[in-house]
């Protein structure tokens, strides 16, 4: 145990898994009063401070002592934010999340009703990574990763690429299920480029917030962006308040990882007849199974193939192994419609949304999809009815880890 006196203006950034006793004085984490903390949930940035002077017992050695730790920002913003919708703009590890706990903490301590809103699907701390989330906030928190979400839209990637549309009708629905009278949403780092611009005008318009707040690590850094909020939004430029060593992505692995290990952890198995539910992110079961192709399709890819439907758009089909990607190519030339082809391997350990009634209710991991005997067999804690397998784009184990990606063009 390692005892660390703060004085003043000053605080501390630490890790998780940390303990963290006050011995005197007082202190908070992220502008929330505590008096003993145990973190156990790995990659969590914890920030305290001290009401005047404090002396702390800390169960680890490597932290960060810094000065005056609470951007003048900050403060200046409580008010301004007060009873409003606030979306929050910046390049990844910028500091969005931690200002918006810190700003929720002072709010509700002024007895505001404040919501959360997380579309930050790479990096979530509200609710399992891929699913865009929401929660009304009934009490000060020192951590958004442990409290669970009220609503999700699972998305099924760390990326916002290829599912756009998913993100903005994502955004839309969380800001419309919360309750509170300031809502504060977060968002992806994704910042740069044509998609990335025109998905952060489109989420504004969806969420029509009052303020955009915009977090630059330099002057001028996000000038793109600021220019393209509409004008009914008031904007505001502030600086980065991160003041530890960004994180690479290894560490950004371990976050998701861990977040990703909470929710898939200790599952059970479950069989789901296909014929009972949707299935959705995917083409497959569109069209009429053609068995009677396989064996001209396997040689002509260069791999047996399992299956093959065929609708009135385009041909899917899913291989033993690797295929001739350029022979798919030639077989749409022949054919004069899409062809869709995938290993089978993308529908094995794949990242899956279990919905009911219309939203997404527990997430899972789709250890097998038999399309003959239409059985899906998920690995899942979540225990409730499920009328919909939203099939996502991550290929990840029971401990979170990541095993590759199920191709966004892929049947």
């Amino acid at each position: 145990m390692e005892v660390v006196r703060l004085e003043g203006r000053e605080g501390i950034l630490v890790r998780t898994p940390v303990s963290i006793r006050v011995l005197s004085g007082e202190a908070e984490v992220w502008g929330a009063p505590f008096s003993k903390l145990d973190l156990e949930q790995e990659a969590m940035d914890v920030l305290v401070t001290a009401k005047g002077s404090a002396e702390l017992e800390i169960s680890k050695k490597d932290y960060l002592k810094v000065g005056d730790p609470v951007p003048e920002w900050w403060e200046d913003l409580i008010d301004r934010i007060s009873g409003k919708t606030v979306i929050f703009i910046g390049r990844t590890d910028s500091g969005k999340s931690s200002s918006i706990l810190y700003l929720s903490n002072k709010l509700i301590s002024r007895g505001e009703r404040v919501s959360l809103v997380d579309s930050d699907i790479g990096q979530s701390d509200l609710g399992p990574p891929g699913v865009i989330s929401s929660v009304n906030l009934e009490n000060q928190v020192h951590q958004v990763k442990m409290l669970e979400p009220e609503f999700m839209y699972f998305i099924g990637d760390k990326s916002p690429r290829g599912h756009l549309l998913q993100m903005l009708m994502g955004v839309r629905e969380a800001v419309s299920s919360v309750r509170g009278r300031t809502v504060l949403i977060n968002t992806t780092g994704f910042v740069d480029g044509a998609a990335a611009r025109v998905l952060k005008r489109c989420k504004i318009e969806a969420t029509d917030p009052e303020l955009v707040v915009i977090i630059e690590r330099s002057e001028g850094e996000l000038e793109h962006l600021a220019r393209t909020v509409p004008r009914g939004s008031e904007v505001i430029r502030v600086s980065s308040p991160v003041r530890d060593v960004l994180k690479d992505r290894s560490y950004r692995i371990l976050s998701r990882r861990a977040s990703l290990r909470r929710y898939l952890k200790d599952g059970f198995v479950r069989e789901i007849e296909i014929d009972d539910v949707d299935l959705e992110n995917t083409f497959l079961l569109t069209g009429r199974e053609k068995s009677e192709y396989s064996s001209f399709l396997g040689d002509l890819l260069g791999s047996n193939v399992i299956w093959v439907e065929e609708a009135p758009d385009m041909l899917l089909i899913l291989t033993e192994g690797h295929f001739d990607r350029a022979k798919v190519r030639k077989l749409e030339d022949l054919l004069k419609k899409e062809v869709r082809c995938a290993p089978k391997v993308f529908y094995e350990d794949l990242y899956v949304g279990l919905k009911s009634g219309g939203r997404c209710a527990g997430v899972g991991i789709l250890k097998s999809l038999d399309l003959r005997n239409r059985r899906a067999t998920v690995l899942t804690k979540y225990r409730g009815e499920v009328d919909c397998i939203s099939l996502g784009f991550m290929r990840v184990t029971e401990e979170g880890d990541e095993l590759g990606v199920r191709e966004v063009d892929s049947p």
